[in-house]
């Protein structure tokens, strides 16, 4: 147990440094090469070629900045970039030369902590002395010239000495480590091979990096434990160059280990075979901790860990039949008077390991009972697990032991013997767990070692394990191990001296609000219809918009952040629609209401120009058209009053647009290019087509009439103007194609329910579906395609979901029941629909983990986003 504790606490340690990062990127600079200033006992090293940029993503795509921000050191980190990026924001020189300004982070080994940064920036006095007021170093100008400051960038950070030196900012938590770094600028440049070895291995692709040297690290635990705790955990020297890659639930890093002399453990690993650990399935959903080997020649393994055993019988029985995982497991639960242990050994021949261990009984009998119909044994022999496994199985002196499936467990106490065949029997079990069942499916392998541990719940029993003095210091931590879930460690044998290490960390509260959900955020009130996905200019991820029944929209972020809320005059018409309108890079969201035509910008706040009130209210959502691809955006706004309003980016009416009367348009108005030339198609309430140039005089006047026309589905482009197609349903349900030049043709009959059409190809490819109170139908040309079945609901509709990768399926939601289903072209429901959802959703990659998410809204006001199973872009 207390091995596994300090392998956990270790993982965080270098998770935690890991939360730092969001992106790697290749950059070259001419300033001093921070890792001449590198300290030699470093311990965990980071390297951040663009901190601001890093910082920015990082804050905008990681759910657990959700959690760390809580922290006052971390709000006061967040608070210091902030300034640093101001500061560089005003300057477009400076900005360039922060941009491109590496920066290295080093914690040093031993007790006495602290932490050193060494930032790349050139020996310009201007763009140092512009710097200066974001650290709070303006009044110390010796700084720049070579000089230690001692400085206060916030309190909650403590107090840093700094200098610069040779195209070096360099600061430290103490004058001692800074002056460590400024030893091994003046000496000569000398190396680790091993350090060398592991950073050539690092991966051009990856988000981050980060180095470490585990003898070292693990001397850093003894800040926080007991070393006594942990006095006989071994871990190996040498050096980890990892590869960091952030999704946005989860911090993977991999990469290889450097070591000169592995322990004996790593060593074993290069004559087993690697496997992958399914203990999970006999342990129960509460269980806490995980450790495992993969063993496929017991014999020689036990000899290369544990010393050839002293009773030939004893390893026969007790482990002569394993092959596959062998591991431990704990469960504690607050208020335990002590935890819960098994031990999980795996076997090809389980009826072998149940004849070798009754052989051991006296006469063939031992202590024998069942459960559930499920025999229980007590072992034959005293500290037989320990003699012959070694002393981390020291806490099974006399187990009982039951065998399910492959497995073998053992444990102490009947009711945890119990607890693991219910686990079993009932599929409550570990691997089961909607929490941490799909975290092992997604992220575990196959692996000569594999840790794992729940960080939430295993916060207790670490507190217990702490010094005294730092008690108080674990519990500001709390908030932030609250959000952990799985931490995952996985080493195999890649050659000799060398090994692959994984390591998961998974963003995962206790309590989330949905279990099958990624996240879940509160938007205050009732949504109402369906959230729109947006890119966010700063991390390329999606941003969310919803509104609610109150008019006020909500801004939410592909972590479940919500950055700003505020009220609108009426419900969004339509779709949002995103402008560069000044063209740098950064993205503006343009819509309208019924009144005006609102521009906002990522904060919130008014673009200048806008809103626009316009002279009648809207008849119809706004159209966006950018025709030549040159941000020089058209915004046409079609009024009651039958006008068809042309705006440009600025707000401004757009000169020379000659703008046409008649009745109000039905829906926005759709840009075709054919034959080369640029074609405006608007459907008007009456049943009429209007064709327009860009300039909005006619180009052409088409001869088709829209009769009865109740929804208009869009235009089809043809080969010339009178050959294009426009789809629409008439009051009598049918749906109907045309040409502009009159030709019409029915796509299906008459019928009762809400229509919608999937395609906008050939009329052959269409579909149609129907949606009634408890049905669906979906029909092409030749007939019908499926029909399902719905709970019944009067405010139940169908919607179109565009799918990347896949193309347009059928999303169908059921607010009474607060369901959502997703069909495909088949009629199947999509894997594990239907879910929670009370409004119309859309599929997209919002985080850029390469799984696609499904975001929705429910009735109480807040915002839900699901992995959708089964799909990878």
């Amino acid at each position: 147990m207390r091995r596994i504790l300090t392998l956990l606490l270790l993982t965080a340690i270098v998770g935690g440094i890991a939360w730092w990062l969001v992106r790697w990127d290749k950059h070259t600079h001419t300033s001093g090469d921070p890792w001449n200033a590198l300290p030699t006992n470093a311990a965990v090293i980071v390297s951040i070629p663009d901190p601001l940029t890093t910082w920015e993503r990082f804050t905008g795509t990681a759910q657990l900045w959700s959690a760390m921000e809580r922290m006052p050191g971390c709000q006061a980190l967040h608070a210091l970039l902030l300034r640093v990026g101001a500061a560089a924001a005003s300057d477009p020189e400076l900005m360039r030369t922060v941009s491109k300004a590496p920066l290295l982070l080093a914690m040093p080994s031993g007790t006495e902590g602290g932490m050193t940064i060494i930032w790349s920036l050139p020996a310009d006095a201007e763009v140092l002395a512009a710097l200066g007021p974001a650290f709070k170093l303006e009044g110390d100008p010796q700084l720049w010239k070579g000089g230690i400051a001692t400085f206060e960038p916030d309190t909650a950070l403590g107090r840093l000495s700094a200098t610069w030196r040779d195209g070096l900012l360099l600061m430290a938590t103490s004058e001692g480590l800074l002056k460590e770094s400024l030893a091994r600028l003046d000496g000569p440049i000398t190396t680790d091979s091993l350090l060398m070895q592991a950073r050539s291995t690092l991966g051009i692709g990856a988000d981050a990096h980060v180095l470490v040297q585990p003898g070292r690290a693990s001397r850093l635990i003894e800040r926080w434990l007991d070393p006594s705790t942990f006095s006989q955990f071994t871990v190996p020297e040498g050096w980890a160059g990892l590869d960091v890659r952030l999704r946005a639930d989860v911090v993977l890093l991999s990469g290889l280990l450097f070591t000169p002399a592995p322990t004996k453990a790593l060593a074993a690993m290069e004559r087993q075979e690697n496997m992958r650990s399914t203990l999970g399935r006999v342990l129960p959903a509460r269980t806490n901790w995980l450790r495992s080997v993969s063993i496929s020649d017991p014999a020689l393994y036990l000899e290369q860990t544990v010393g050839a055993p002293d009773s030939a019988e004893l390893f026969t029985a007790y482990a002569s039949w394993i092959h596959g995982p062998v591991g431990q497991a704990m469960a504690f639960t607050l208020g335990d008077s002590m935890p819960a242990h098994w031990a999980v050994l795996r076997t090809e021949d389980p009826s072998a390991a149940a004849r070798a261990l009754t052989a051991r009984c006296p006469n063939g009998r031992c202590d024998t009972t069942a459960y559930r119909g499920i025999r229980i044994d007590r072992v034959a022999d005293s500290g037989a697990l320990e003699a012959v496994l070694g002393k981390d199985f020291s806490a099974f002196p006399k187990p009982l032991w039951a065998i399910l499936g492959d497995k073998v467990v053992f444990t102490e106490h009947p009711a945890w013997m119990r607890e693991v065949i219910d686990a079993w029997t009932d599929g409550n079990s570990l691997a089961l767990d909607p929490r941490s069942g799909r975290f092992f499916q997604r992220f575990s392998s196959d692996a000569g070692i594999t840790w794992w541990a729940d960080g939430a719940r295993s916060f207790a029993p670490l507190r217990t394990m702490a010094r005294p003095a730092t008690v108080e210091g674990m519990d500001r931590w709390f908030k932030v191990w609250q959000a952990l879930g799985g931490c995952l460690l996985e080493v195999s044998n890649d050659r000799p001296g060398i090994f692959q290490i994984a390591l998961s960390l998974q963003h995962a509260p206790i309590g989330q609000q949905e279990a099958d959900a990624l996240w879940s955020a509160s938007v205050g009130s009732s949504a109402a219809g369906r959230p729109w996905l947006l890119k966010d200019h700063l991390s390329r991820t999606m941003l969310i918009l919803t509104q609610d029944k109150e008019h006020r929209i909500s801004l939410v972020s592909c972590t479940g952040k919500v950055l700003w809320q505020r009220e609108l005059d009426g419900p969004i018409l339509g779709e949002v629609h995103q402008v560069d309108r000044f063209k740098n890079g950064k993205l503006q969201m343009l819509f309208n209401t019924a009144g005006r035509v609102h521009l906002i910008d990522r904060n919130g706040k008014d673009v200048e120009g806008f809103p626009i009130v316009t002279p009648a209210p809207c008849s119809a959502p706004i159209s966006v058209f950018d025709y030549e691809s040159t941000r020089e955006y058209r915004v046409m706004v079609p009024t009651t009053d039958g006008q068809l309003l042309n705006f440009d980016a600025n707000g401004k009416p757009v000169q020379g647009w000659a703008t046409t009367t008649g009745s109000p348009l039905l829906a926005p108005v759709e840009h075709l290019r054919v034959e080369g030339k640029d074609i405006l198609v608007a459907a008007r309430s009456n049943g009429m087509i209007t064709v327009l140039d860009r300039r909005g005089t006619p180009r052409y006047d088409p001869g088709l009439h829209l009769n009865g026309i109740t929804r208009f589905f869009g235009i089809r482009a043809g080969s010339d103007i009178p050959s294009c197609v426009a789809l629409w349903a008439d009051s009598t349900g049918a749906v109907l194609s045309g040409t502009l030049d009159g030709k019409v043709d029915t796509i299906s009959m008459a019928s009762g329910g809400h229509t919608l059409i999937l395609g906008r190809g050939s009329d052959a490819d269409l579909l149609v579906a129907r949606g009634r109170r408890d049905s669906v139908f979906v029909d092409d040309r030749k007939g019908p395609r499926f029909r399902s079945f719905l709970p019944e609901d009067t405010d139940g509709a169908l919607f179109v979901v565009e799918v990347p990768g896949v193309g347009e399926q059928l999303g169908a939601v059921s607010p009474e029941r607060e369901q959502i289903r997703l069909y495909r072209s088949d009629g199947s429901l999509w894997p594990g629909f239907p879910l929670k959802g009370a409004a119309a959703f859309r599929v997209a990659d919002i985080n850029l983990d390469g799984v696609l998410e499904l975001v929705t809204t429910t009735r109480d006001g807040n915002v839900l986003t699901y992995p959708l199973e089964g799909s990878k872009e």
